[in-house]
């Protein structure tokens, strides 16, 4: 298919002849003597559409030379036919400018026709590499036809027929482990979770809390210790958030994971990149491609992202800030794998609070220190900055109750509105216990 120009004056599209001539072929411009080539040049314009988008001179030179071509209402009609053997269409806008005397440069350009693409020609997807017009690869059309189906028919965006508000976010699933040692040989911690994606994020942090060490330092000058979290928490987040949007949830069965090990921290996402995206591109300037746009707006919303491709630069310079050597970024098996070398634990070390339903020793110090006065429930959540008061009961207030570390200011009232929480004796014992150096830190 394709469409004559908007009239415009001769001048202006000398002007434009001009200025592609001066520009000379390259990604985006061919150059063809004559329609006698029309065959090549459909390629290329095939090629073009692949692409972003690129325009045939008709009547001009391999060296730009503008010698012209007799242009008849039959040369249009050949261009015309030609076009039809495109697939999907691809819609070109012809235009004319004078050459000599009773001759034309006849130009045939079209758009990007990557929300439309691949696009073939006579049966054959084609590629531009430089100034080079070559076959695309099968393994590349392939890829670009999953993109397209996907972007049409993905999973965030399809009908859920029969689902009720109150069945939504359950198939979300995140597995979490903590191995001992470098290998999958022996779980210390693991855990399988499904949920709203905002409390999964919240559980690999809290997951993160329980297994990392927080080394600590006495500064000089500094009334309090200052701690150096293992990994920075908000690059540790941008990695987790980025797993959770980017995702490809077609993939049935496929899920977040986050392994912790001796000697390094991985997380894992079901699905490649996004097309157009490779590992080696994530450390340096790269466009922003988002697999599920949906999702990714809705943690933008929250604050959690940003929309510039910049996020894994981000976590690189926190990282080199914090003298840890940045993530690298791998795709194996059809998964995007982001792995963190930091030193979890020497290899013959335990790891504190290792059995799933235990309460973590960093977070039990924060609660009890916090706790020394009564506190209500809420002022506790939001000191651990929890947004599920579930999670927060469970894993958090009813251990510490059981423990007999907390107890209630109002036993005989368990849900009065009026209740708040006290370290017990037992529970301040237990944080003056905790071991030095690292006072938020207890054996749980």
């Amino acid at each position: 298919m394709y469409c004559m120009g908007l009239p415009t004056p001769a001048d202006d599209r000398e002007q434009r002849l001009a200025l592609l001539l001066q520009q000379g072929e390259g990604p985006s411009l061919e150059f063809k003597r004559s329609t006698g080539e029309l065959k090549e040049a459909m390629r290329s314009l095939c090629a073009f559409a692949n692409g972003a988008g690129g325009t045939v001179l008709f009547g001009v030179g391999p060296e730009g030379d503008a010698a012209g071509q007799k242009v008849s209402d039959q040369t249009l009609r050949d261009i015309s036919q030609a076009a039809q053997r495109f697939e999907p269409p691809v819609h070109l806008h012809i235009w004319r400018a004078q050459a000599a005397a009773g001759l034309e440069i006849v130009a045939a350009a079209c758009e990007s026709g990557k929300d439309s693409g691949p696009h073939t020609y006579d049966g054959r997807a084609y590629e531009r590499v430089g100034s080079a017009t070559r076959r695309m690869p099968q393994t590349r059309y392939e890829r670009l036809l999953l993109d397209r189906a996907h972007g049409r028919n993905r999973w965030e965006n399809a009908p859920a027929v029969g689902v009720l508000p109150g069945h939504l976010d359950r198939d979300q699933a995140l597995r979490l482990a903590r191995f001992r040692g470098v290998d999958k040989t022996e779980f210390l911690d693991q855990r399988q979770l499904r949920g709203p994606a905002f409390k999964l994020l919240e559980e690999a942090e809290l997951f993160c809390q329980r297994h990392f060490p927080l080394p600590g330092k006495i500064v000089p000058g500094r009334l309090q210790r200052v701690d150096t979290p293992l990994i920075p928490p908000d690059a540790m987040r941008e990695i987790l958030v980025n797993a959770l949007i980017h995702r490809d949830y077609s993939i049935a069965g496929g899920a977040v994971s986050l392994a912790i090990f001796d000697d390094r921290v991985e997380v894992w996402s079901a699905g490649t990149y996004p097309s157009g995206i490779t590992p080696d591109m994530l450390a340096g300037s790269h466009q922003s491609v988002q697999r599920n746009p949906i999702i990714a707006d809705i943690f933008f919303r929250a604050g959690l992202i940003e929309k510039w491709g910049r996020g894994t630069n981000r976590v690189i310079a926190m990282c080199r800030e914090a003298g840890i050597a940045p993530p690298s970024f791998q795709e194996i098996s059809g998964a995007a794998l982001v792995t963190f070398r930091v030193k979890v634990a020497e290899p013959t070390a335990q790891v504190t609070g290792q059995v799933t339903g235990q309460v973590a020793g960093q977070v039990t110090g924060q609660v009890l220190r916090y706790c020394q006065t009564p506190r209500k429930a809420i002022e506790i959540q939001r000191t651990l900055r929890l947004r599920h008061r579930e999670t927060f009961q469970d894993n958090y207030l009813k251990p510490l109750l059981a423990k007999g570390w907390l107890a209630r200011t109002i036993p005989q009232k368990p849900h009065s509105r009026l209740q708040k929480y006290l370290a017990t004796e037992a529970g301040r014992k237990a944080l003056a216990d905790a071991r030095p150096g690292n006072s938020e830190e207890i054996q749980t």
